[in-house]
């Protein structure tokens, strides 16, 4: 399946396309080239309660759960990216969650690294999980 038919099936995606298009052909700007960074949270655990983060009350609110990202649905993102032609500058696994807790975090890395291979992988930890070891 092509990008294009992709598109056509996400609502609201085909006229973003369309609008960079039509700035590629204006302004000389690469669809390829957006967006620049990819955020990803591949989980919502974490191992700290910050201050002034909202990830307890939303929890405690039951707006949000705590789980992970299935492995099989990260797999069909970085298609999709692939897909699409995007060439991010910076893939950010990164979200109101501390991302050395996710189950599949040395198997997502290598999947990153394998298909986005000129992408950037930068990974914000609170560093509790790492020992003086």
């Amino acid at each position: 399946m092509g990008y294009r038919s992709i598109i056509k099936n996400i609502p609201g995606l085909e006229k973003l396309y369309s609008a960079y298009n039509y700035l590629d052909r204006r302004h000389y700007v690469s669809f390829a080239n957006y967006p620049r960074t990819i955020s990803l949270e591949l989980s919502t655990k974490c191992n700290s309660v910050c201050t002034y983060c909202p990830r307890e009350d939303l929890v405690k609110r039951g707006i949000r759960n705590i789980q992970d990202m299935d492995f099989k649905l990260l797999e069909h993102i970085i298609q999709q990216i692939r897909v699409l032609k995007f060439k991010p500058r910076e893939i950010s696994p990164v979200g109101l969650d501390e991302p050395m807790l996710y189950g599949d975090l040395i198997p997502a890395i290598r999947l990153i690294k394998r298909e986005l291979p000129s992408a950037y992988l930068s990974l914000n930890t609170n560093g509790i999980y790492f020992s003086r070891e």
